[in-house]
């Protein structure tokens, strides 16, 4: 909504099966992005969307103008279930998206992440016109959840949620919780290298649910 609170633009997307809107962020005066989940098939904004392997509920993330028409959306494929929980966007216009997974998810053309049995987390970059960059995870002996997401002014990712047990963010980098669930907070930079992680707990049940970047 603009100042005087008028509605600038509606609409409604999706398909026959299941469909949601989890996420949005937004890149300029002139775009934002918007992502969640969906089963089977649906337009987004005018575009097509279609769940290529039969299984769970998939991502859909999607560029948008302030009309609401989309110019590019992609989803990423799962024979179990993935979903886009958290949009962030850097200095250049490329998009961010973490998320959670179970099973293999496909990214792009070739990059496949596999979970450890439970819920996993990812990490996924796009290009401003769409294109798949690269993909992250980290898994848990447990399950992870992500929530959380930003770019900083000088383009550092800032991740948080939760995570069970061993979290696993490199083979050599390794948090062990206090508690059922503990708090989890990455930094990740622009080109997918790891930057520094945290975490955070007690005794009982803890969740990093959203978080902000002061510039």
């Amino acid at each position: 909504y603009p100042p005087d609170l008028s509605l600038m633009t509606k609409a409604r997307h999706g398909g026959i099966d299941y469909d949601a809107g989890f996420t949005i962020d937004l890149v300029d005066d002139e775009h934002f992005v918007a992502g969640g989940e969906f089963i089977g098939a649906g337009t987004v904004g005018g575009q097509n969307i279609t769940q290529n392997i039969v299984g769970n509920d998939q991502t859909w993330i999607a560029l948008f103008d302030t009309s609401g028409t989309a110019l590019w959306a992609t989803t990423a494929d799962n024979a179990g279930f993935n979903s886009a929980q958290a949009l962030a966007h850097d200095s250049e216009g490329n998009i961010y998206a973490a998320g959670n997974y179970q099973g293999s998810t496909y990214f792009g053309s070739d990059t496949v992440l596999v979970s450890d049995g439970g819920f996993d987390a990812y990490l996924v970059k796009y290009s401003p016109t769409g294109d798949f960059v690269w993909a992250r995870s980290a898994h848990s002996t447990g399950s992870v959840y992500t929530y959380g997401l930003e770019c900083s002014a000088d383009d550092i990712l800032y991740l948080t949620g939760q995570f069970q047990n061993t979290l696993t963010i490199t083979p050599t980098d390794e948090i062990v919780s206090n508690g059922f669930y503990d708090v989890m907070m990455i930094s990740v930079l622009t080109d997918g290298d790891l930057n520094w992680y945290a975490g955070l707990g007690a005794g009982g049940s803890d969740s990093g649910n959203d978080l902000h970047v002061d510039d």
